[in-house]
């Protein structure tokens, strides 16, 4: 009986560490499953490093724009900004800050990039419900997105709405909905999600959604990033499928890029580029109303995203079950004794402080030095 235990558990053991990297040998110490190829601190590293590029760029513009200003006096940081089209400051900054890091990653790592970006076929059903689940995030999200502008200038709005002015529809759909979409997944939820199959699901889309929101480094695009990243791990943990975030990241930005086109249509563009705080000079009642509305709306659509989720979860296990893959691979891990890696790591760590060092920067420390000068 202890032999067939035993031989049960080689089997166990051997079967996950191929579902998890084909072609790997098992590691001698048994900490981490693939090991050295794919663990937490190598994904959360990689996000890191995305922070620090974007950090970087923005400096590095800063300096160009501060050296223009001093070599010719007539020039200011509006007229510099103005000079450079929308469009090609929010492409070149995809393809700068996303584009080429993952690149060099995939070429580094090509040997394993069916496992980092599984573009597994969703099939219909699952088409429908990421796009029903997406539906009912968008006014979840919109009402998040209203509540941080109390507080925070919406940014992204004001970039949206020139693209818009300088390209139309198409130009827009483009540069919002299809572009950031596809290397913001390819580099999060691949790249950046890969190496958190031995940490529980809510632990890892906690972690990754965290840094995706660090990333866009503003606190009115991070709150809603936070949260639609984390949703975003939970469509491509149960899917297996980069196509998954993918498509629901696409519906929310297009959702965006058409709104703001129509309210620019309907004479309504004040809406769209609100990026200044919001004020609300209403009477006592007329908030009270403002908040029921807002609450209702809200319990509305989480009820409805509650009801699409629990068929997209069950579909979802049976079908990889039916298809031999493993859904719960953390779950896995520890079944075959396998010890969990620890998930934040200190890379993850220096994500969080950097974000929240130009958060402070940004809104606590530069609107006091203007106050005083």
């Amino acid at each position: 009986m202890d032999n067939n235990n035993n031989q049960d558990y080689a089997d166990l053991r051997e079967g996950f560490i191929s579902d998890f990297a084909p072609n790997v040998p098992p590691p001698h110490d048994n900490t981490h499953i693939g090991k050295p190829n794919f663990a937490p601190k190598h994904s959360n590293l990689f996000m890191l490093i995305l922070v620090l590029t974007n950090i970087f760029l923005q400096f590095m513009l800063i300096i160009v724009f501060a050296v223009m200003m001093i070599t010719s006096p007539t020039h200011t940081a509006e007229s510099l900004a103005a000079a450079i089209p929308s469009w090609v400051q929010m492409l070149g900054s995809q393809v700068l800050m996303l584009g080429v890091p993952c690149t060099i990653y995939l070429i580094i790592k090509r040997k394993y990039i069916r496992e980092i970006l599984p573009f597994r076929r969703l099939g219909w059903r699952n088409v429908l419900m990421v796009s029903g689940l997406t539906i009912a995030m968008i006014p979840l999200l919109g009402v998040v997105n209203a509540v941080s502008q109390l507080v925070f200038p919406n940014v992204i709005a004001e970039a949206m709405v020139g693209v818009l002015a300088e390209g139309g529809l198409w130009l827009s759909l483009m540069i919002f909905a299809i572009v950031p979409p596809f290397f913001e997944e390819i580099a999060f939820r691949g790249i950046g999600f890969v190496g958190f199959k031995q940490v529980k699901i809510g632990i890892a889309a906690f972690i990754n959604g965290l840094i995706f929101g660090a990333l866009h480094m503003n606190m009115n695009q991070f709150i809603y990033a936070f949260a639609g990243g984390v949703i975003f791990c939970y469509m491509m943990y149960y899917t297996k499928s980069i196509w998954a975030p993918i498509l629901s990241h696409f519906i929310i930005n297009a959702y965006g890029a058409v709104m703001t086109f129509f309210l620019i249509e309907t004479d309504l563009s004040y809406l769209a580029a609100t990026t200044t705080q919001v004020e609300l000079n209403l009477g006592g009642a007329e908030v009270i109303i403002t908040v029921i509305v807002m609450g209702v709306i809200t319990l509305v659509f989480l009820a409805a995203f509650i009801a699409i989720y629990i068929p997209f979860k069950r579909h979802n296990i049976k079908r990889n079950e039916a298809e031999g893959i493993v859904t719960d691979t953390a779950a896995a891990a520890r079944e075959a004794g396998l010890r969990p890696p620890r998930a934040f790591t200190w890379a993850a760590w220096v994500s969080v402080v950097f974000f929240v060092m130009i958060m402070s920067l940004i809104y606590i420390i530069f609107p006091l030095m203007e106050t005083m000068l």
